[in-house]
């Protein structure tokens, strides 16, 4: 029905079961900008106030009343439902989410194992549905992982462990893949730090030397700063004092000796050159730490 008065247009007919459409008017006078064109009802076609009916739009809006809250709101504020009637759920969007988690907070344990053994049968449907929602929102889903690695920075760097060792190669391969995209980048970064840290390069030379040969590998950046600060930061063979001192392994690492504190002297690169594979130069007594 029409109301004059206030120039609105209520379309009282129901859409759908349980919602209600309402309509709104708006007239735009042409007549405002075309010098009064719209306001002539004898035009050509002879038909009266043609003017001002083209000049009017008309919006639908469709509205639902949630049968929880019993707040009339927007049809897009419920999900949709194809078992039901209407096709819309009869609870809104914030209603099923607080019915979702009491539900939870009540069965913990039934819900969790429930959400498991559903995530096993429909392993391969559950990755396609998220290969679909990360490419219509490819933002969203970097911000959500952000945000639960910042509220749970212990339990997210343990579920990463967990996986590297369950699945080496595909860390491998993601981690090959990534350097291939991004090596000018890493390059440029590594060098920057290596020119700021010099002497932690080839420390983690020798770590990674030491790794390579299976051997005990517990030398840390502190216990090294020790070392040096016993030696008075002089080379343990010649004893001269340089501003770079190298980590000499007193039982080498090619006879599989430890990367530990109680096998590495501080020596100068010369020294330690022409030590090489061999034992000591001069008797030496290395840091031991406490307890031994």
């Amino acid at each position: 029905m029409y109301d004059r008065a206030t120039n609105e247009a209520v379309d009282q007919r129901q859409v759908e079961p349980g919602c209600q459409a309402l309509a709104s008017v708006l007239s735009a006078e042409d007549g405002d900008q075309s010098g009064g064109s719209a306001g002539n009802t004898d035009t050509g076609s002879g038909k009266e106030g043609e003017g001002t009916v083209a000049s009017r739009h008309q919006t639908l809006v469709v509205t639902k009343e949630c049968k929880v809250c019993g707040i009339l709101q927007p049809i897009e504020h419920f999900c949709r439902n194809r078992l039901s009637k209407g096709g819309y759920d009869h609870r809104c969007i914030s209603c099923e989410k607080l019915r979702k988690r009491r539900r939870r907070a009540n069965n913990e344990g039934n819900v969790v194992e429930h959400e498991k053994q559903y995530r096993r049968e429909h392993k391969e449907e559950n990755a396609e549905r998220s290969r679909l929602f990360l490419a219509r929102n490819p933002g969203k889903s970097s911000e959500y992982n952000r945000r639960y690695r910042n509220r749970h920075p212990e339990r997210a760097t343990a579920s990463d462990k967990k996986y590297c060792v369950a699945n080496p190669d595909k860390v491998r391969l993601r981690h090959q893949l990534y350097r291939k995209k991004n090596g000018k980048h890493i390059d440029a970064v590594n060098a920057e730090w290596h020119k700021k840290h010099p002497e932690g390069r080839l420390a983690g030379n020798k770590r990674r030397r030491a790794r390579k040969r299976h051997v005990i590998c517990d030398l840390t950046h502190e216990q090294w700063q020790f070392i040096l600060t016993v030696f008075d930061h002089k080379c343990a063979y010649c004893g001269r004092t340089m501003k770079r001192l190298t980590q000499d392994h007193v039982t080498p690492l090619f006879d599989h000796g430890p990367h530990t504190m109680a096998n590495i002297v501080p020596a100068c690169q010369s020294c330690n050159s022409k030590k090489g594979k061999g034992p000591p130069l001069i008797p030496v007594q290395p840091v031991l730490p406490l307890g031994c």
